[in-house]
């Protein structure tokens, strides 16, 4: 076999192939070519026995990796699908659990975290899971609370000026609302 030239691979983004090497490249090498032939020349992607699961998920996006080798000291011990990172995903956001959602925006100098979970406390509700980006001079906060009856921490929230841009809850945790409103009647007609 001729002496193959060491040549940089491109890593591409393209979601129909692994994303490790530039496809026309494989397809101009020889049909006898081994993998062990080549191996010195393609890029070694892998997360680490001891990395944290969103070392490996950026791993996975930034590659358009459909499975993530896991190596500890150099030895392959195992593959994590995009599956299975899915479903580990889920279950560490507490996807299943039923929840609120509330995406709200403010500026930089408005948004306080402390006031916002203030609001909410308020409004018996607690901070499961927040994510801020900053997007065209506005904060943008997602964040996922204790119940799906948020509605009205939505109302505080703009009251104080919060833009609050999407949320997601459902009028079915009302019933601890009206099971407070029967027990203050109740007291009163003592």
């Amino acid at each position: 076999m001729e002496e193959m030239e060491v040549k940089h691979l491109p890593v591409t983004g393209d979601a129909g192939y692994l994303g490790l090497v530039d496809k026309e490249w494989l397809e101009d090498l020889p049909a006898d070519t081994l993998l062990s032939d080549i191996s010195h020349l393609l890029a070694m992607i892998a997360g680490k026995e001891q990395d944290f699961i969103t070392s490996g998920l950026q791993l996975m996006a930034a590659h358009s990796l459909t499975v993530l080798p896991v190596v500890n000291e150099g030895q392959l011990i195992g593959v994590i699908s995009a599956t299975e990172m899915i479903r580990v995903l889920a279950v560490w956001q507490e996807a299943g659990d039923k929840q609120g959602i509330l995406v709200i925006e403010s500026t930089p100098e408005k948004f306080s975290l402390g006031e916002i979970n203030r609001l909410l406390e308020t409004n018996d509700l607690s901070i499961r899971h927040l994510n801020t980006r900053f997007e065209s001079g506005q904060i943008i906060a997602s964040i996922r609370v204790s119940r799906t009856d948020i509605y009205a921490a939505v109302g505080s929230l703009q009251r104080y000026g919060y833009t609050v841009s999407y949320y997601q809850g459902s009028a079915d945790d009302n019933q601890e609302l009206q099971d407070n409103y029967q027990h203050l009647l109740s007291y009163l007609n003592l």
